[in-house]
């Protein structure tokens, strides 16, 4: 290496830098990306979410949505939740449930209407009972469609599909929001009799990671010299790029770089060299999110000396407006053919790559605390933990599928466990059949056993925050086996909401130190686990 800036290869022809039979480095014509048009300016197409709102009929009918290509990404999450409201209820007039959609997705809601026949007092009620299905989009108060039904005297037999007008419409929000279905009586008065039925959101194209792409062919510099180009989003949907697929959105950008150093056939000293380029990322707001000074993918440094940009875009990033951007400044030789993929760059020792961006949210299901968060414990201890999930406004924690907490060091797990929301039951992994085991219920005889680990289900529990409460804390009653002794475990936390937004494992929500114990204490322990699984009373 010549100088931190750059590097030469002695002894062998450079296959990795510029074709020096060019003095002027040029390979052919300017390269477009992907065979694809460049997009300048604000030529991309603007995408937006569309929610696709449809009734689907039972009773043989079907009112079909927008169809998704078979590779587009997360088809099919669907989530149901029941209604109803009047007299046996407790709710007087209107019921209303609350769907997480995932960003920038087209899904279809189903709205089936029922009523009973008779009253509270068993009286048969004959009239029909006009309703209003109104739609509230997030960060709205009022509706955004509103469609009037009735609740006809045969809705005990046929279910009545209910389809708001317009049908379609547009989110423009980076993340997963909650989107709000009310059913209510059009009088704001309370039904002569009970009004029921099901709600039912069914996303069929979900937003996924999209490439990125640099506006504009590929870039030249001369030494001394700085460029900036604009970025946007290009997906299999699209033909051309789109800065709208990363606007106004949450999510992780990773960026890659190649280049070619113009070699200089009469200075000698320029042969096979590779030079560093500064490469930032700016912000719309023209602020710098990353610096990186280093090498092109396909120099012959460490990974960590190439270019590679990974930036988390916070809250405040999305609220941006304005295009985010590369800034290039060459301080070594001239450099041509800067791009963010391989594109059709024909020299073979560039290596094929991507930059990306995968939407995301910093907090699309929620949030964890857990008590205690640092516990000590010796081998045959007792171990009452408290996990408490708490999922954002205005969601409650119904909304949740499952929670999922497990205790580990490095590869050796102590405890995996899941609970799930629909049923609330607690499962255990089973790591020789990759899978959860058979849940059962908190208060339950069970005890659910891993080699180091006991979940006493009759001492544990689930409370949840109420109808609507925002929060349910798991109470877990752990007794921790002499195996366990001598590791110091972290503790991490998990979530899934019903239409499949995921908050992966917190690393360290806590921790839990195991120390040693005596022989005979260890030795009488072992010896009453013995009998209790000759009894019968523990299930692995």
């Amino acid at each position: 290496m010549k100088s931190q800036d750059s590097m030469k290869l002695d002894g062998r022809t450079r296959f990795g830098g510029l074709d020096v039979t060019d003095r002027s480095g040029n390979l052919g014509a300017p390269q477009t990306k992907k065979g694809r048009p460049a997009v300048q300016g604000e030529q991309g197409i603007r995408h937006g979410s569309r929610l696709n709102i449809a009734a689907l009929l039972f009773a043989g009918f079907i009112v079909s949505g927008l169809v998704a290509p078979a590779n587009c990404p997360a088809q099919g999450n669907t989530a149901t939740k029941d209604y109803q409201f009047g007299p046996g209820t407790t709710q007087t007039f209107r019921d209303s449930k609350t769907f997480v959609v995932p960003a920038r997705s087209n899904i279809n809601l189903a709205v089936l209407l029922q009523r009973d026949l008779t009253n509270a007092n068993g009286i048969p009620i004959i009239a029909d009972v006009p309703v209003v299905v109104e739609v509230i989009a997030p960060n709205n108060n009022t509706p955004v469609a509103s469609q009037p039904a009735t609740a006809t005297v045969v809705g005990p037999l046929i279910p009545t599909p209910v389809i708001p007008a317009p049908g379609v419409f547009s989110s423009e929000f980076g993340c997963p929001r909650a989107w709000t279905v009310r059913v209510r009586t059009s009088s704001n008065r309370a039904p002569p009799v009970r009004i029921f039925g099901t709600i039912t959101f069914s996303v069929i194209l979900a937003a996924g990671t999209v490439d990125l792409d640099m506006e504009g062919n590929t870039v030249t510099l001369a030494s001394g010299a700085q460029r900036t180009r604009a970025l946007a989003g290009f997906d299999f949907l699209h033909t051309s790029s789109s800065r709208g697929l990363i606007a106004n959105t949450e999510g992780v950008m990773r960026i890659k770089a190649k280049w070619h150093t113009t070699t200089d056939v009469f200075n000698p000293a320029t042969f096979n060299e590779f030079h560093r380029l500064r490469v930032e990322l700016l912000r719309p707001d023209g602020t710098v999110a990353v610096n990186q000074n280093r090498f092109s993918q396909h120099a012959p440094v460490a990974a960590a000396s190439k270019v590679n940009i990974v930036y988390t875009l916070t809250p405040d990033d999305a609220r941006l407006t304005g295009a985010w951007r590369l800034r290039i400044t060459n301080n070594g030789l001239r450099i041509e053919q800067f791009d963010i993929e391989r594109g059709l760059d024909p020299n073979l020792a560039v290596p094929s790559f991507r930059s990306t961006f995968s939407p995301q949210c910093s907090q699309p299901v929620g949030t964890s605390e857990l008590s205690p968060s640092d516990a000590t414990a010796e081998a045959n201890d007792r171990l009452e933990y408290a996990l408490t999930w708490t999922v954002p406004k205005p969601l409650n924690w119904h909304d949740l599928d499952w929670i999922q907490m497990r205790i580990r060091d490095g590869e050796d797990t102590l405890l995996w466990l899941k609970f799930n929301e629909a049923d609330n039951t607690i499962s255990l992994y089973d790591e020789s059949k990759l899978q959860f085991g058979k849940g059962h219920s908190p208060g339950s005889a069970r005890r659910l056993q891993t080699p180091g680990a006991t979940l006493y289900l009759a001492e544990s529990s689930v409370e949840g925050g109420g109808p609507t409460g925002p929060d349910v804390t798991l109470n877990l009653s752990l007794g921790i086996k002499p195996p366990a002794a001598g590791h110091i475990y972290s503790v991490e936390v998990a979530a899934r909401d019903d239409l499949g937004n995921e908050d992966d494992f917190f690393v360290d929500a806590g921790t839990l130190t195991v120390i040693q114990i005596n022989d005979d204490d260890e030795a009488e322990d072992n010896e009453e686990n013995q009998e209790e699984a000759i009894a019968g009373h523990v299930e692995k």
